[in-house]
Formats: C-alpha cells, sequence, structure tokens
C-alpha cells in the first residue's frame, strides 16, 4: 500500500494544474479537462504502479502462506509443496520457469510500452 501510495502520489504532484486550469480557460468542462489532460498524464504512472505492486506481491510468500486454504492454489505456494512435500523437483522446476516467465513478462512489458509512451511524447 506505501509504494502504491508514493507512486501515484509523485505521478499527481508532477502534474501541473495550470493545464487543467488552461484547458478550462479555453471553455472545457472541468471533468472534460481532466479527462483529456491529466488522465492521459497519469496513465503510465498508474499503470507502472500497478505493475510494480503486482510483482511485489507475487515474490511475496508469507502473506499468501496466511491465506492459504485447501480451495486456493497460489503459484508460489504450489512451487513450494512440490518442492518440499512431494520432492517433484522437475514439477517444482517447471512451475519456477513458468513463474519465472510471468515476472519477466511484468517487468518488459512497462519499460516496452513506457518508452513507446515516452518516446512519443517527447
Amino acid at each position: 500500500m506505501p509504494q502504491g501510495f508514493r507512486g501515484i502520489a509523485a505521478a499527481i504532484q508532477a502534474t501541473d494544474r495550470d493545464l487543467e486550469d488552461s484547458a478550462v480557460l479555453l471553455g472545457a468542462r472541468r471533468t472534460r479537462a481532466i479527462g483529456y489532460v491529466t488522465i492521459p498524464l497519469l496513465r503510465v504512472a498508474v499503470s507502472s504502479t500497478f505493475l510494480i505492486l503486482l510483482m511485489l506481491s507475487m515474490r511475496e510468500l508469507t502473506v499468501p502462506l496466511f491465506l492459504y486454504t485447501t480451495d486456493t492454489r497460489i503459484l508460489s505456494i504450489a512451487i513450494y509443496d512440490q518442492f518440499e512435500n512431494g520432492g517433484a523437483l522437475q514439477e517444482a522446476s517447471a512451475m519456477a520457469l513458468i513463474y519465472c516467465a510471468i515476472m519477466f513478462l511484468l517487468s518488459y512489458l512497462p519499460r516496452r510500452f513506457g518508452a513507446k509512451n515516452g518516446a512519443g511524447g517527447a
């Protein structure tokens, strides 16, 4: 929660209110100014903050251990169960490879789309 708040708060503070005010002075309503000026400026920060929080939550093992039941199968718990209880190293390593691929995609996507948006806006 604090990481997400800091990421979004920094993006909001970096956005100058004069951009919205100038849109209002040119005849747009406040909601339209927010929709066409502020939200597009915050889109990259919100999506990157979401993906960072998703990556941080995926590597965390203690919280899923508290939330684990027989009905819920989380990838990190499944890897741990395969390695500790079953002794099936092949299945555990295959699931760990899938986990690494997911983490790679989650770290690659913001860089790819962030560079695309950053280059187009400059």
